[in-house]
């Protein structure tokens, strides 16, 4: 009888950093597909938001720079809604 041991940790360590490496790429393939489709920064602000929920979290809300005394606020659910929405900002107290 003569018994043959092969030790495939390695392997199965570079199949899943391949995987891995993969889905990253694809994932910054679709980003940059999207992002590039259009100039519109209010159809970017929500593209952004729409692929963070699909590859990255289960909601998201990106908060845009403040135009004048505006917030320009955009989320997203996982349930593919997309809402921009403009706050108004609070003046900070003085103690």
């Amino acid at each position: 009888m003569v018994w043959w041991l092969v030790d495939d940790t390695e392997l199965r360590l570079a199949e899943e950093a391949l995987r891995s490496e993969r889905e990253r790429t694809a994932f910054l393939a679709e980003v940059s597909e999207t992002l590039s489709a259009t100039l519109n920064v209010e159809r970017c602000v929500e593209a952004t938001t729409r692929l963070a929920v699909q590859h990255l979290a289960d909601a998201a809300v990106l908060i845009a720079p403040a135009a004048g005394r505006r917030l320009p606020v955009t989320y997203s659910t996982p349930e593919g809604r997309c809402t921009a929405r403009s706050t108004r900002t609070r003046r900070r107290c003085r103690g």
